[in-house]
């Protein structure tokens, strides 16, 4: 099967699939037999990348000490996502020497972001994925932490400054709170202070 990136995209690939099938009757059906099917199959595959979106978020608001590592929580399923996020918490908590505060999860993303939303709203298409230069260095910390691998500190703090980033860069476009250079921890000013 191919990879469409839309439903018009699906449209398209087999309108000319029918268009190129002419007179055979047989030959059409089948293709839009095909069309309707393949759909289908888009529409699924996009509700189950919604429906681990919204278990990552859920897993985040439960295990808040991962937060910082949100890149290494992945799994094809509500439980392996969990499962990973409590192993990221647990790793995180152990690195820093404390245990988050106990907190009501359901209430912490209540006070976020307020009541939940009525059954079956929901969004649309995720955008796609930027390209970043870092990706491959975030994507072997990933492997390396979640293997227990020896990292060293020098990894933890790239591995800081590069999140730290995408959050600013997230805060800002979102029209989140103002930064100043104190807030950034690799500055002078933050190290000063």
């Amino acid at each position: 099967m191919q990879n469409y990136t839309s439903i018009e995209d699906i449209e398209r690939d087999y309108g000319k699939r029918i268009k190129a099938a002419g007179d055979d009757a047989e030959a059409v059906r089948d293709l839009r037999t095909e069309l309707s099917e393949a759909k289908a199959d888009f529409r699924e595959q996009q509700a189950q990348i919604r429906e681990l979106a919204a278990a990552k978020r859920s897993a985040l608001i439960e295990y808040p000490g991962a937060k910082d590592f949100e890149d290494l929580i992945t799994g094809k399923t509500e439980d392996e996502i969990m499962a990973a996020a409590k192993a990221v918490h647990e790793r995180a908590m152990k690195l820093k020497g404390s245990q988050a505060p106990a907190v009501d999860p359901r209430e912490a993303a209540r006070e976020a972001y307020g009541s939940p939303a009525a059954v079956g709203g929901g969004g649309g298409t995720p955008p796609p994925a930027k390209k970043d230069p870092n990706d491959e260095f975030l994507a072997e910390f990933a492997r390396k932490f979640n293997a227990g691998e020896a990292l060293t500190a020098k990894d933890y703090d790239r591995y800081e400054r590069l999140r730290g980033g995408r959050r600013l860069a997230e805060a800002i476009a979102e029209g989140g709170k103002r930064w100043t250079m104190a807030d950034l921890p690799w500055t002078a000013e933050a190290k000063a202070s």
